[in-house]
């Protein structure tokens, strides 16, 4: 993804960039619809490693077409890679992650393996800083962060995508557990946002250049908060329609607000810097999703285990993962399903806060951007 939005910023100037970019979100888009279906359908009808299997075509044809048609002029420079600082960061990450998961699993945040991880990852985060300063070529190189357009576009990302990856996988979860569809229905459910984030790719291009960046981020943070709010106050007895509305409300405002912060931050450093701040961006976006998962599901555990205590017998977390899947939720007895149900909206609705609070964070933050868009070339 960092290649292909580079190409993009090489090849057409900032003013057409967004437009450019809405265009490509339209493939997204169209993939976004039909690749729940047809995911659905693959679980539903053969096995879920069949989700896996069907990228090694996509994967082929994607490499005959790049050596068709992307033509273009390498000068080639022979620098040093960051190994250094790529191991520190992978190790730093996934010692976090292993902890955040382990204590949600066990709800022992005091637990000593659980304490030594998240000093340890402290300790080679600090490492990972003082590397890179002394990297010759950083595969992060922190001057970017002293422009607030990188650093608050980067964190702003970085809170978003961990509402998205709420949306990804909680939604679906609710269509599966709280309403009993399938895979494919519940795939279906999200694939509004797709197709709304394509036309909010356009009108968030079209209003970055009109009323400049900071305005055009909030308007896009403002609609995705709302979206946020909408869920978290949906009663458990919500119908299938209103999930439909509110994931199309959400794609609007996911693409005004990615599409706005990539433009802007590729635009906001000098030209030979691109790649490195579109890879920033990208990278914020994956960690804010890697990280949003695992703390989304150490709060949606926690609530779980506190249910569990004082339910009756039969309703516990095994019952609970059968009635969520598919395959499995016709053996659950008839009289656990509503107390079930019960437990799984509690733990839902408290993620739902969660990530209506990563919303509210980021339009905060949003104040420190230049209301109007300054180049770094």
């Amino acid at each position: 993804m960092p290649t292909t939005m580079t190409i993009i910023a090489d090849v057409y100037p900032f003013e057409k960039r967004a437009k450019v970019l809405g265009f490509m979100g339209s493939a997204w888009g169209i993939a976004g619809v039909f690749g729940p279906l047809l995911g659905g359908f693959l679980v539903d009808q053969l096995s879920w490693h069949w989700i896996f299997f069907i990228n090694v075509p996509v994967g082929i044809l994607t490499i005959v077409l790049i050596s068709m048609y992307l033509k273009e002029h390498i000068v080639r420079v022979k620098l040093p890679i960051d190994y250094l600082g790529t191991t520190l960061f992978t190790i730093a990450l996934l010692g976090l992650l292993f902890a955040l998961q382990r204590a949600g699993e066990t709800l022992n945040w005091l637990e000593p393996l659980v304490v030594v991880l998240l000093i340890g990852s402290i300790a080679l985060f600090v490492g990972f800083y003082f590397a890179e300063r002394r990297a010759q070529d950083p595969i992060m190189p922190f001057v970017l962060f002293k422009n607030p357009v990188v650093l608050i576009g980067n964190l702003i990302g970085f809170l978003v995508s961990a509402f998205l990856i709420g949306i990804n996988v909680y939604i679906p979860m609710w269509a599966q557990g709280m309403m009993g569809h399938g895979a494919m229905i519940a795939g279906l459910m999200i694939a509004p946002l797709s197709v709304s984030w394509i036309i909010g790719s356009f009108i968030g291009g079209r209003l970055l250049m009109s009323i400049g960046n900071r305005h055009t981020v909030g308007i896009g943070i403002i609609i995705a908060t709302v979206s946020g709010l909408f869920l978290a106050l949906f009663p458990s007895t919500t119908p299938d329609l209103y999930f439909y509305l509110d994931s199309a409300l959400m794609g609007f405002g996911f693409g005004i607000i990615f599409t706005t912060t990539t433009v802007t931050v590729q635009d906001a450093v000098p030209k030979e810097q691109t790649g490195i701040a579109t890879a920033s961006n990208t990278l914020f976006r994956t960690v804010g999703q890697t990280i949003g998962v695992a703390v989304f599901g150490t709060i949606f555990n926690s609530v779980l285990a506190g249910q569990f205590k004082n339910a009756a017998t039969g309703v516990d977390r095994h019952n609970l993962n059968q009635l969520i899947s598919p395959q499995t939720s016709a053996n659950v007895d008839a009289s656990l399903v509503e107390p079930l149900r019960d437990i799984l909206y509690s733990g839902l609705h408290i993620v739902f806060w969660a990530m209506f609070a990563c919303c509210l964070l980021s339009y905060a933050i949003h104040f420190i951007l230049p209301k109007k868009h300054i180049s770094g070339n």
